[in-house]
């Protein structure tokens, strides 16, 4: 399997994964705790680099990509 990052949180208890994603038990996992201000600042960051046209350039691509047929849905 190839490496794939997913987004997640805890709740109290338990990870979360925010998405469904089929994982084989005893899938090898990493866990990255990201602080709350930490992503609050990645947040306002990408959101300042969206307005300003910084992620214009890898949107064409990513789309160029889709359109010819190379990419794969996620699940």
């Amino acid at each position: 399997m190839q490496t794939i990052t997913l987004s997640a949180h805890f709740d109290g208890q338990q990870i979360q994964l925010d998405e469904p994603f089929e994982l084989e038990p005893g899938s090898q996992l990493w866990i990255t705790v990201v602080p709350a201000q930490t992503a609050e600042h990645w947040d306002a960051q990408i959101n300042d680099d969206i307005a300003a046209g910084k992620l214009d350039a890898l949107a064409d691509e990513a789309l160029q990509e889709v359109r010819a047929g190379r990419t794969t849905a996620r699940r």
